[in-house]
């Protein structure tokens, strides 16, 4: 029982919220609380991975730069998992940014004493590698969205997943921000806001998305968002 209140305390990250005691004791003197700032650039391409961040109620995306000079989100982590996830395949570098897109806090752990811990082969090493098959999913499953769904579609499932990340309604993103993460021009991504809005979903305004009805979303939404989820719950890391 002082362990959970502990956890209440410190994180609400499932990873670490699943470990048991002694594993979670051990961690503990390495793990470091740490404030995200909207924006803030976790890793840049090509970068050394140093650090893991396992998010509380922040939000990362992994952004792809096309050569064209165009970005697009492949990806994205909260509270379900772990930043810099590829570290323990022993590849210590990423062709994308991890960006902060919804600010709040994480805990931050040095490579090193993760690896040390994973290496164990105990709950974090299963733990970690249930993550990265449910991460494995929600890209696979971006990739498809992407190249088959309606941006209307597309948009429900991309505010549905920041909803569940932030565990808020209200979301701080503007229209050409939303475009830049669904890789669509921006005119359109203001379209289907405005039928949206019209439909009593959501409310936007300068920047600022407000959900109404997440059921009636949910139900607009392609069946990305149902599929990814289902996953993460059913390896007991979901919303």
């Amino acid at each position: 029982m002082l362990r959970h209140r502990k956890l209440a305390l410190l994180s609400e990250n499932r990873i670490l919220a699943s470990l048991p005691d002694s594993d979670y004791q051990r961690l503990l003197p390495d793990l470091k609380p740490v404030s995200l700032q909207l924006g803030d650039i976790l890793y840049a391409a090509d970068e050394t991975i140093r650090y893991v961040y396992f998010p509380i109620k922040s939000v990362v995306s992994f952004i792809w730069n096309t050569a064209n000079d165009s970005t697009i989100e492949v990806g994205m982590v909260g509270s379900e998992g772990m930043t810099g996830i590829c570290i323990i395949a022993g590849i210590k570098t990423l062709p994308y940014q991890s960006v902060v897109q919804g600010a709040d806090g994480a805990m931050k752990i040095k490579t090193t004493a993760l690896m040390t811990e994973f290496n164990r082969h105990g709950a974090l090493h299963h733990l970690l590698l249930q993550y990265m098959h449910g991460l494995f999913i929600q890209v696979a499953r971006t990739a498809v969205c992407n190249r088959i769904h309606p941006i209307q579609e597309r948009f429900c499932r991309w505010l549905l997943m920041i909803r569940d990340r932030t565990s808020s309604d209200e979301l701080y993103l503007t229209h050409e921000f939303i475009a830049s993460m669904l890789g669509a021009r921006r005119s359109d991504v203001t379209l289907a806001a405005g039928l949206l809005q019209k439909a009593g979903l959501i409310r936007y305004s300068r920047g600022h998305v407000s959900v109404l009805d997440s059921q009636r979303l949910m139900a607009t939404a392609c069946d990305c968002y149902r599929i990814s989820k289902a996953e993460f719950n059913r390896i007991g890391l979901g919303y």
